[in-house]
């Protein structure tokens, strides 16, 4: 047993005067929007956006919308098929609230496509936000 705590003592005497004592690197940042699993559907004249957005900000912030050269239009919406609806205010999401952006729930979609979207296509988004910082990822067509 003493030989165990010597061993231990002298491996945090290192890593403290090294300064290597080691990093949490795995973790989501503590504040903010976090975006996560973000990708567009292929399609010849419409693809949608889907992705869980998740608010860590101090207060409610609204998804707005995006802005992208893959498309004409790009609209917040809710529901599928012929019950599909424009949500012209956006979607709030309060502090500590995850927002999944999926095809029968609320999600993004983009008309008047510029050129059809396949399969391993990439497009840069940039989803917008009142009272947040718009964030831009490259996504890949599913």
């Amino acid at each position: 047993m003493k030989k165990f705590i010597a061993i231990f003592a002298v491996l945090f005497a290192a890593l403290s005067f090294s300064g290597c004592a080691p990093e949490a690197t795995n973790e989501l940042p503590k504040t903010g929007i976090i975006i996560e699993n973000a990708y567009v559907t292929a399609g010849e004249t419409e693809a949608r956006v889907y992705a869980i957005i998740t608010s860590r900000a101090n207060r409610t912030v609204t998804l707005i919308g995006g802005t992208t050269d893959a498309a004409g239009t790009v609209k917040v919406m809710k529901g599928s098929g012929s019950s599909e609806e424009l949500l012209e205010d956006g979607v709030d999401i309060h502090v500590g609230q995850e927002l999944p952006l999926d095809e029968s729930k609320k999600h993004i979609t983009l008309t008047k496509l510029a050129k059809p979207i396949m399969p391993g296509d990439t497009i840069s988004f940039t989803f917008e936000f009142e009272g947040a910082e718009p964030q831009t990822f490259e996504l890949t067509a599913k």
